[in-house]
């Protein structure tokens, strides 16, 4: 076996290792050996005579088609048999058998699926499981999961499924299982796991012959609510903090609505964004592009930067359909705060930076 070609084949083993960390949001190695190799032009130019063994040579194409699709904006990546037979999260090569085919026509490995799912019971802003927006069916994906897996998503689904404000847990310290909903309870909720009796008005352990209190825990959240001006979504009442960014809030059950006055999203006159929030926004954006050291160093190039982000955000900030392009260097994914040090996929509109879990499993 040619020793180049050699070379290739370890680097896309590496690069697989590393995409699969990515996806699961572990801690990220330093490039191999190989994979720098592969960044050397005078390295590649040796990669033109061909290999003696086809095999190799087959493998290395996919290599150099892959990397040339993740350094190419995603919506712009033209449908073809290689991008129809990869994972969208790893890029694992597919076969049939081995993969699952999403509602938006994206291609899942087993094992991303699987991580996936496992992400979800514990990330509550990933349920429903879905990608680019539309819920994955429950009865595709089920059966391809182990069943120890299969069997706490769907305990947990059950849990993630009623509204937060009507989800009642059992009051022993040592349990605190899930009991069910709070609506249309007409008694105390018994805990089948431990026996303890909690009330569904109070969500307190029951007070048989008391009155019930509306839980203060409760009251008092909803005050600190009302005194930051914080709103609740219509549709499954969580309250919802507003950072930054315009007033278009798309909630976790996927209401999408005004955050001044809670009524569907574009059925109300209230200004769509706050222009204070919307500037901080553009500073930090430009902030991450730039790096610290050269605003430190560009003050007056930074400042225009941010004025000309500012107003794009002011024209496109209520993005409906994001196209992503990679961008690389290290930032902090504005979804879920973890910090990538290679790439995050931007926005060509709105400019938001995401990692890729979030940019296909929680935006719309």
């Amino acid at each position: 076996m040619d020793e180049n070609w050699l070379t290739v084949a370890q680097a896309g083993e590496d690069d697989h290792r590393y995409a699969l960390a990515l996806s699961n949001g572990a801690e990220l190695q330093a490039q191999s050996a190989n994979q720098r190799l592969l960044e050397d032009p005078a390295f590649m130019r040796t990669l033109a005579t061909p290999s003696p063994d086809p095999a190799i040579r087959d493998d290395a194409v996919f290599e150099r088609d892959l990397a040339s699709t993740m350094t190419a904006p995603l919506s712009t990546r033209p449908p073809s048999p290689s991008t129809s037979s990869q994972c969208v999260i790893c890029g694992d090569r597919l076969r049939a058998q081995r993969s699952f085919r999403a509602p938006c026509g994206d291609q899942y490995c087993h094992g991303c699926l699987r991580d996936l799912v496992q992400a979800t019971i514990s990330d509550e802003s990933l349920y429903p499981v879905r990608c680019c927006g539309r819920p994955l069916v429950e009865r595709d994906f089920l059966p391809l999961l182990p069943s120890a897996l299969r069997t706490r998503f769907q305990i947990k689904s059950r849990e993630l499924g009623t509204p937060a404000m009507s989800r009642v847990y059992c009051q022993n310290p040592i349990c605190s299982a899930f009991l069910g909903s709070s609506e249309g309870s007409d008694g105390d909720m018994v805990c089948t796991a431990c026996g303890t009796a909690v009330c569904p008005a109070c969500k307190q352990i029951a007070h048989r012959r008391e009155k019930c209190v509306e839980n203060a825990a409760i009251q008092d959240l909803r005050a600190l609510a009302r005194d930051q001006q914080w709103q609740t979504c219509p549709g499954c009442h969580s309250i919802i903090e507003l950072n930054y960014g315009c007033y278009h809030m798309t909630c976790r059950c996927l209401t999408q609505f005004c955050y001044v006055c809670a009524v569907p999203w574009k059925n109300c006159l209230c200004r769509q964004w706050d222009e204070g929030r919307l500037y901080i926004t553009a500073q930090r954006r430009v902030e991450e592009e730039m790096g610290p050291r050269a605003v430190a160093a560009a003050p007056d190039i930074f400042q225009r930067e941010v004025e000309a982000r500012a107003e794009q955000l002011r024209s496109s900030h209520d993005c409906v359909r994001h196209s992503w392009r990679r961008r690389n260097g290290g930032a902090r994914c504005e979804e879920c705060s973890w910090y990538l040090r290679d790439y995050l996929l931007v926005c060509l509109h709105c400019g938001i930076a995401v990692c890729v879990r979030c940019s296909r499993n929680r935006l719309l």
